[in-house]
């Protein structure tokens, strides 16, 4: 690699973590791109779906995280790594009783989002509302009851996506005791119509487990 000694192990476990995502990606490492050598580049080989640009950085002091983060940025988009602009994003996400987050909206950055913080204060649980967001499943538990506030029996998950040409679309989930119903522009529709419109990727600790 062309990188700082102690990046390349991050690159290298990334890299085995992606191991099993050939079916539909084409995972890239260390190459030239645009005006530079990128670290990791996963392509969807369905070019309908997203692609991700990996920068890896290395920091010894957590206060420089997103000083450090925001370097990676500028590098990304400096370098021109992405050679074609971003096809897709989630722009924004809402929830509402969703395990211990706050009732609110938060706002997406379109390249890139540092989410840290001490244990328990939900950043697991953002990441889930994300991944519930786009495929009306948690990768936590199967029981629904467990991702609703404590005494609670509506849920509601609600997003905007952008796509290339800045135009939005929305989607939602509303949880009613175990019931789905899932909205495509605030219109009810079927799940098998809903699913896939935002395309995720998502690593838990259990994925690189070896039995």
């Amino acid at each position: 690699y062309n990188d700082v000694k102690n990046e390349d192990f991050y690159h290298g476990l990334i890299l085995g973590m992606m191991f099993y995502l050939d079916n539909h990606y084409y995972v890239k490492s260390n190459k030239e791109s645009g005006l530079g050598r990128y670290d990791v580049v996963i392509e969807p080989k369905n070019k309908n779906n997203r692609g991700f640009i990996l920068e890896f950085k290395v920091v010894k002091n957590e206060d420089d995280l997103e000083k450090v983060s925001q370097e990676a940025i500028e590098q990304i988009m400096e370098k021109k790594y992405e050679g074609e602009e971003i096809s897709m994003y989630l722009d924004q996400i809402s929830f509402n009783n969703f395990r211990c987050l706050v009732d609110g909206k938060l706002k997406f950055d379109r390249y890139f989002n540092l989410i840290y913080g001490k244990n328990g204060q939900g950043k697991t649980s953002l990441i889930e509302a994300v991944h519930f967001l786009a495929t009306g499943k948690s990768f936590r538990t199967k029981k629904v009851k467990e991702i609703r506030k404590y005494n609670l029996n509506r849920l509601i998950v609600f997003g905007k996506y952008r796509h290339k040409d800045l135009s939005e679309n929305a989607i939602a989930i509303d949880v009613n005791e175990d019931k789905k119903d899932f909205y495509i522009d605030r219109e009810k529709n079927k799940y098998i119509n809903y699913v896939g419109l935002l395309n995720i990727i998502s690593f838990i600790p259990e994925d690189i487990e070896l039995i």
